[in-house]
């Protein structure tokens, strides 16, 4: 199956992965069975001019359903497909708060420059063993309109993420004890993607108040490499 793109003369560099490139990927298991297609990539904003972090996949299966596959379940991105490992959750996704769905949120809108500007597409790198940010965003300005009234499409721009107002986090963080409070009506699993998500200083805060009990058990949902 060739490399789907929105955008195909567009090149990442060799450590990026340009975003429309992966959505409609057939996603496999372990065995190499196809268990559905990335439909969309989810992420987070983050403060302190920290990048947004991808949390992960958002899978459409067969039956149409769409389920949230965390990128610690990621275990290799191709050109051809993305690999898994492990069970994940076939509950319907649910979108929360402060998340940020890449294609549906990002593509093709306009953003504040000096000319007519729109998201043509945008890259996460991996910054260590499952963890991803996203690095850069594709950019294409409108010309200034002709004569007759049209304008022409620039040339797109890859730029940091940080020229991107909309990838800045603009409001306040969950406190602790909200995010306690959230972490009682979810499983193991999604607690566990939670604590891997959060920076270091709120991973400790949360998990000094956690329960025991529900503090193992989203522990023993972790790789082995980061049950720490």
């Amino acid at each position: 199956m060739p490399l789907t793109s929105r955008f195909a003369p567009m090149v990442a560099k060799e450590s990026q992965v340009f975003i429309s490139r992966i959505i409609g990927l057939p996603i496999v298991d372990a065995k190499g069975d196809q268990v559905g297609r990335v439909k969309d990539v989810v992420c987070y904003l983050r403060a302190d001019g920290r990048a947004p972090r991808v949390k992960g996949l958002v899978a459409e299966l067969f039956a149409r359903a769409r389920i949230f596959v965390p990128m610690v379940r990621v275990h290799d991105i191709s050109s051809h497909q993305v690999a898994i490992l492990g069970q994940v959750d076939t509950r319907r996704f649910q979108r929360r708060q402060a998340e940020v769905l890449v294609a549906a949120d990002l593509f093709d809108r306009s953003i504040a420059r000096d000319k007519p500007t729109k998201i043509l597409d945008v890259a996460m790198h991996q910054v260590r063993n499952r963890e991803w940010e996203l690095a850069s965003v594709a950019l294409r300005s409108s010309t200034r309109a002709g004569r007759f009234g049209f304008g022409g499409r620039g040339t797109p721009e890859v730029v940091s993420w940080k020229e991107v107002p909309d990838l800045i986090l603009q409001t306040g963080r969950r406190t602790t004890a909200h995010l306690v409070a959230e972490f009682s009506d979810m499983k193991p699993a999604d607690i566990a993607q939670e604590l891997h998500d959060l920076e270091p200083e709120r991973r400790a805060a949360v998990i000094e108040v956690l329960d025991n009990q529900m503090l193992a058990e989203a522990l023993e949902e972790l790789p082995e490499d980061e049950q720490v």
